[in-house]
Formats: structure tokens, sequence, C-alpha cells
């Protein structure tokens, strides 16, 4: 029995009925699915409505760089890292989403070159004979007659669907720069340090560990914490990996982690330095809480035995309480966690009543409320004015009183 089914870009790729109910059945019964490029149809055919890709055939993404990249989830934010600002893709004729559905999550986003004129001619979808790219470039169809650049566009997007999930990426599981890549070892494959070779190796990881993150994720939510932070990468044998986290409330802190395979040994330690919870996690998440966490900059340790042959998967949920709320200066008004899962905590100090509004990209106003001074905090659960629940996204939040505005606009991700 297997927990995960890739499918990767693939051409003249037909999705009968039974297949997209097997694949339905597969996933809601706890399975993983990741598909990337032209696998597009196994999302549109077996999960139609989460994911709307760019026309009919959707295969005009120009080959070139992907630029202003924006990793929304903190997990590859991390994985990537900080100087990941571009991708540099070798193949033309990816294919590009457009939008998503309030119940996905996306993981990237970025300014795509496409080229609307200029649409594939080979394969099933155009139902002309087949022939290769290569064949296409050299005949000159290829060409660009008409690039346009399509700002923050999915690159890499993720949902729930029963009990399992599903992840889709434009770019291509394979990144080229391992097929140039000496390898010592011919069983490991090497970590590469492009942007679109991280891209492709945490595509995998959060395949691998998807089941139990679900699981993590849940498992912080029943401590009473809102997810706000999430570590997916592998260690290698003997070796120790370090992740900073950034506490905001002084509050609860509860940390759940699992692997896809073997045992890991990880280690919090408070802001002060101070040693505070360890545990042994293996494929069963393991949860570390702390009820009172001291506000600040906690270190996560990661370490593996040298038991095992290969690296080891593994996925952390971190998620944090309301119990304190920071010292705040006169007028002062501070938001967290963020991204916020299910509550967006509000801590002010004011010396009069204060104006809360908050407005999706659109400049619409979803919520309102008061913030009196004689309180100092507020739980707002992200639902709108009429009790609906937010959508995934960025939102402004803004604060006025006595019609001045209290410091600059927020901006908060709803990522649930």
């Amino acid at each position: 029995m297997f927990g995960g089914v890739f499918i990767n870009c693939t051409d003249d790729l037909t999705v009968t009925p039974a297949m997209a109910s097997a694949l339905r059945t597969f996933v809601g019964n706890g399975g993983m699915l990741m598909a990337t490029d032209w696998a597009y149809p196994v999302i549109q055919q077996a999960f139609p409505g989460y994911v709307t890709f760019l026309g009919d055939d959707p295969r005009i993404g120009v080959a070139g760089q992907i630029t202003s990249l924006d990793a929304r989830d903190p997990s590859l934010a991390r994985y990537m890292g900080d100087g990941a600002t571009t991708i540099e893709l070798d193949l033309g004729y990816w294919a590009v989403m457009d939008k998503v559905s309030e119940h996905v999550e996306v993981g990237l986003t970025g300014d795509v070159r496409v080229d609307t004129t200029n649409p594939p001619r080979f394969g099933s979808a155009s139902g002309a004979p087949h022939t290769s790219l290569s064949e296409e470039l050299e005949a000159g169809a290829a060409v660009p007659k008409g690039v346009e650049i399509l700002r923050g566009k999915p690159l890499t997007v993720a949902f729930q669907y029963g009990s399992g999930s599903v992840m889709y990426s434009s770019p291509h599981m394979h990144a080229q720069g391992y097929t140039a890549a000496p390898q010592a070892d011919p069983g490991r494959m090497p970590i590469g340090d492009t942007s679109l070779e991280r891209l492709a190796l945490w595509n995998t990881l959060a395949t691998i560990t998807g089941s139990e993150a679900l699981v993590a994720g849940k498992a912080v939510e029943n401590r009473g914490c809102s997810p706000f932070d999430k570590v997916i990468d592998s260690v290698e044998p003997n070796d120790c990996l370090e992740y900073e986290i950034d506490h905001t409330t002084g509050g609860a802190l509860a940390i759940s982690a699992a692997t896809s395979r073997g045992t890991v040994e990880m280690t919090a330690y408070d802001a002060e330095g101070r040693l505070a919870a360890s545990a042994e996690v293996g494929h069963a998440p393991v949860t570390m809480f702390v009820a009172d966490a001291v506000r600040g900059k906690w270190i996560l340790q990661v370490r593996a035995s040298g038991d095992d042959a290969s690296s080891i998967a593994f996925v952390v949920c971190i998620g944090e309480g309301a119990q304190s709320g920071p010292e705040l200066a006169e007028g002062e008004v501070r938001f967290g966690p963020n991204p916020a899962n299910a509550a967006l905590n509000v801590y002010y100090s004011l010396s009069a009543d204060a104006d809360l509004m908050v407005y999706d990209v659109a400049g619409r106003m979803v919520y309102s409320c008061r913030l009196p001074a004689s309180e100092h905090q507020l739980v707002w659960d992200l639902t709108t004015k009429s009790g609906a629940p937010l959508a995934n996204g960025l939102y402004l939040v803004v604060t006025h009183s006595e019609g001045k505005a209290m410091g600059k606009p927020f901006r908060l991700v709803v990522q649930r």
C-alpha cells in the first residue's frame, strides 16, 4: 500500500471518469497526490473548481525567468531562502494557473511571461499530429509573437480533499540542475542551489509528508493554538538543523512534528536560550506543548542519528495561543499570529476608542469593529460582518483613533 501518487508532466494525458473517480477516492481516504505542468488535466477533471487554468489550453508559459517570487507558505519560504527572487525555466509551453478557489492554499506566486498568440500545436489538446518540443522549436513555432507579463500568478498550490490533500506545481518536479550535477553516491540526490531545484525538492518533501502535516496541524489546533509557522525539510544522518521561531504572543506554544519514516530528535530552546522541550519524533505526530512560553525568538533543533542510510523527511507545525499580550507603548497596536489560521489577536494600548477596519486586495471593507480604550485585546475569528469565513489571501488591517491613522497598515495573510 502506498500513501502518495506523483504524476509528473506528461504528454497527451487523458483523464477518464474512472481514473478521476479513483484519484478522488484515493485522496479522500488519506492519500497524497502531486501533479505538475502538463498533468493539469488531473486537477481539472478529478478535482474541478479548485484551480482555474489560463484558457482552454493553458500551455502558454514562455521559457525564461519567472520573477518577483513570493513564497506564501512559511516552510517554502524557509526552504528556498531569502535570496530566491526568480526561477529560471528551461522549457517553454508550460501550463499557467490563473486563479484558485478559497479552499486552496497558494504556496508560491510570481510574475510569469505568456504568449497567448502562439499556443502549442502538438498533442491531443489541439487535435494535431504529435511533434516533439525540439521539432516545434526547429520549425520556429515556439518563437514568441505576443509575450505579455502576468503579475502574481500561482505557481504551486495545495488543497485538502477529504482526509488527504492535493498539490499542483507549474514548474516540474525535475530541475535541470540535477541532470548535469555529478553524484558521488548514485543512491542520493544532491540538493541544488537554484530556486528551481529547491522548489522541486520542497514539492517532493511536502507531498511525502502531506498526511503527517494534516494530523500535526490538527494537533496544534486541539491544544487551543493558532498555526502560524511550519517547517518542511529533510535531515541527513548525524546532522543537526536549526530553525528560528518568532513567538510573538507570549502565550502557549505548541510544536507538533512527524517524519515520513524513521525517527529524529527535536529540541526547542526559548528566547532566553533555555531548554524548553524535547521529544523523539517518528511517523506518528508528537506534540511539544509549553503553556507559558517566553515571548521572543525560539530555536528548534532537529537531529538525526547515524542509524539511517539516507535523509529523513519531516514536517513541523507550530502554533501559539493568546494567554498573555505583549507590553505596549501608549497608542501602540500589534497583531498576531501572521499568517493567521483560525483567529487574529489584536493587542492595543489606547487613551481613546479606536476603529479597526479590514480591507481585501480590491479595496473592499470586509470587517470593522470598535476597539474600546478600556480594554487591551481583541480576538477576531477571521469572519466577515455577515459571519462568513474570510477567504485565504492578503488583507490590510488599519486602525484609526480620533480621525487619525495609527501606524502603518498591517498586512495580514489568511492561510487556513
